[in-house]
């Protein structure tokens, strides 16, 4: 129900589309751009286990300077501490990237995730829904690119996790009311996620604390080398997932909830 009425909010957004328009131009050439982190992930050895992290900005690191500050080798870090055992990660992503796009990238360049050759990874981690916000993506065309990303990706042993969409109000980046307007289309768009996450025993995982104005990059967008780390810590608390386990733990995969 609370869903179904979000849509009528944006009968509020009408009489203001012009000035949103202009908004949305103004960020776009205003905007600090900061580049992607550098470094890569060493490639896991023959046959070991890895987590593979997919999607968007936070990916690829941007906020920090170097890839080990960004939220996937922070994660790797966390894990490592509480299982007390080494744990490879790779990542890849693509700044401005849609659900769509990683899709259509990863189906066009195999070589792009050398790994998947040898064997799909023990844990997926999916984080994307930001440029399928500003580009406003279709309820339906969201949900199929993520099944088929997960297809294209896990197995059925592979733990796959789905991050929150951001509460896209909260971008310190953002002038009201295009925060609002973004922020609206963010939690439909992660209710979607959630739905899917429960349909099919994805794990969702809720971000808490991350967007908070001194966990921010200077851009306003992305989180700093405090908000990766911060990120990750919560994660690695609440990941249903063990590297010593055969098969995924099983897990309520909508017990993480956050309000827009």
């Amino acid at each position: 129900m609370k869903h179904t009425l979000s849509y009528a909010l944006y009968a509020f957004f009408l009489p203001l589309l012009p000035w949103l328009k202009r908004q949305a131009h103004h960020v776009r050439r205003d905007a600090l751009r900061l580049p992607d982190a550098i470094g890569q992930a060493e490639p896991p050895s023959n046959g070991a286990p890895y987590f593979l992290h997919l999607g968007e900005s936070t990916v690829t690191g941007v906020g920090v300077e170097h890839i080990h500050d960004g939220f996937t080798a922070q994660l790797a870090q966390q894990l490592q501490q509480r299982h007390q055992q080494s744990i490879a990660w790779q990542h890849y992503g693509i700044t401005g990237i849609t659900a769509n796009g990683l899709l259509k990238k990863l189906s066009e360049n195999d070589a792009a995730l050398p790994a998947l050759s040898e064997q799909p990874p023990a844990l997926l981690i999916i984080t994307l829904g930001v440029n399928d916000t500003t580009g406003m993506t279709s309820n339906r065309r969201w949900q199929t690119a993520l099944e088929a990303l997960v297809q294209r990706v896990a197995n059925e042993q592979t733990h796959v996790v789905f991050t929150q969409i951001p509460p896209m109000h909260a971008f310190p980046a953002l002038p009201s009311p295009l925060n609002w307007f973004l922020g609206l289309r963010a939690w439909q768009l992660d209710q979607q996620l959630r739905q899917a996450c429960a349909r099919h025993g994805w794990q969702y995982l809720a971000m808490t604390g991350a967007l908070e104005p001194q966990w921010m990059a200077a851009d306003g967008y992305h989180p700093n080398a405090q908000g990766y780390r911060r990120w990750a810590e919560d994660a690695a608390a609440r990941l249903h997932w063990s590297p010593s386990s055969d098969s995924p733990v099983p897990s309520n995969t909508t017990n993480d909830r956050a309000a827009l």
